[in-house]
């Protein structure tokens, strides 16, 4: 339903203009995917909001879209399936965040899978194009500011919504280390057969 949505306002915004088919096609995917993402935000904040979570859900998605932009994670190829992850996710994200951890051993989860994270990151999915390396880096340095930002905050100001930015490194370096493991394994799989 929203590919066709999206086609349709292509081709009425387009109908002026003398665009490529390829390039409205570029334009459909580009709505398509805005507005498929648009609808599984204003679904999970009803929801949240429901369960008196919606200011806490609004920090997440901010905190995890930041970091996710440059640092890569899942993706699913059906709505249901995003949207379900994605329930899941920050689901899961308010149980950890409310669960009562030692200071100490949080901040040396955190560090663990700070270092885990920028090891890996990023990792795009099999859509995107490879990224080079000098482009590579740049994610990585974006990276690291990203997450010594939300260290910082949540030095200076601790309390429930800056720990669930480190929840989100922490859910999100686990995202990749699992993302890493299962194109490790296609890749030898692939070798193998050769």
């Amino acid at each position: 339903m929203i590919q066709s949505i999206s086609l349709y306002l292509v081709n009425i915004l387009s109908s002026s203009n003398s665009f490529s088919e390829l390039d409205k096609e570029k334009m459909a995917y580009s709505l398509s995917a805005l507005l498929s993402d648009f609808s599984k935000l204003v679904i999970l904040f009803i929801f949240f909001t429901v369960m008196n979570n919606g200011k806490i859900f609004l920090i997440m998605f901010v905190f995890s879209t930041i970091l996710r932009i440059n640092v890569g994670g899942f993706h699913f190829k059906r709505y249901w399936t995003c949207l379900a992850f994605s329930f899941m996710y920050y689901n899961s994200l308010l149980f950890v965040n409310r669960l009562a951890i030692d200071e100490i051993f949080f901040i040396f989860l955190f560090i663990f899978f700070f270092i885990i994270l920028i090891w890996i990151a990023p990792l795009v999915s099999k859509k995107r194009e490879s990224i080079r390396k000098t482009k590579k880096n740049r994610y990585k340095i974006v990276t690291f500011t990203i997450v010594l930002s939300y260290l910082f905050l949540y030095i200076f100001i601790n309390n429930t919504f800056t720990k669930v930015g480190l929840w989100i490194i922490i859910l999100q370096s686990l995202q990749l280390l699992i993302m890493k493991g299962v194109k490790e394994y296609e890749s030898s799989k692939k070798k193998t057969r050769i």
